[in-house]
């Protein structure tokens, strides 16, 4: 979990672990409905969601070519 306020970008992922193609994700924030992205760019986004913590544990950051 990532304890973060408001939308935006929440973190970049390095080379190698970045997506081929744009992906979201539904998850929760706070305990209620919350979405994030992942750019091709590696930029992780928070786009809808509560203030608190992000729940990511459900993800499995699969690396491009």
């Amino acid at each position: 979990q990532l304890n973060f306020t408001g939308t935006g970008t929440v973190f970049t992922l390095p080379a190698g672990y970045r997506p081929e193609q744009y992906k979201e994700y539904a998850t929760s924030s706070a305990g209620s409905f919350s979405v994030f992205s992942i750019a091709t760019n590696g930029v992780v986004s928070k786009i809808v969601g509560n203030n608190g913590n992000l729940d990511i544990d459900c993800v499995i950051f699969q690396a491009g070519n």
